[in-house]
């Protein structure tokens, strides 16, 4: 199965594009915390990390690297819109969102560098979106 591991915090937002994700055939996994989610994919693995940057973070930047030294060829979406605690990493797998951007927009960019889903979809919307602690 293609899995999406979305490392934000719980809000509206990722539970909608967590059902979104999901209704197109995707596993999603979701944790607040950068390094919890890093271990996470060295279990499971994963198609496609999104992660939202929490602006305020001074260690960012450290935080980016330990994700590109482990999982380079991963597809990485941040949504931060200030680019340069990243320039010196920066490479073909690295995508930037604004952060106001549409929940559409970003399922699309999703599906768009994680691929088809490897197998049947469940269609129902109406699944509990987990967050992990």
């Amino acid at each position: 199965m293609s899995k999406i591991l979305l490392i934000a915090k719980n809000s509206d937002y990722f539970k909608e594009c967590t059902v979104q994700l999901r209704q197109r055939g995707y596993q999603v996994v979701i944790d607040e915390n950068v390094m919890d989610g890093l271990r996470e994919m060295s279990v499971f693995g994963v198609q496609c990390i999104v992660w939202d940057v929490k602006a305020k973070d001074p260690a960012r930047g450290r935080k980016f690297q330990a994700i590109k030294r482990y999982h380079r060829y991963t597809p990485l979406i941040l949504i931060d819109s200030d680019k340069s605690p990243y320039l010196q990493e920066l490479d073909g797998n690295t995508f930037f969102m604004a952060n106001d951007s549409k929940v559409d927009d970003l399922v699309a960019r999703i599906a768009a560098l994680a691929g088809q889903p490897t197998i049947y979809r469940d269609s129902s919307s109406e699944q509990e979106v987990e967050f992990i602690e």
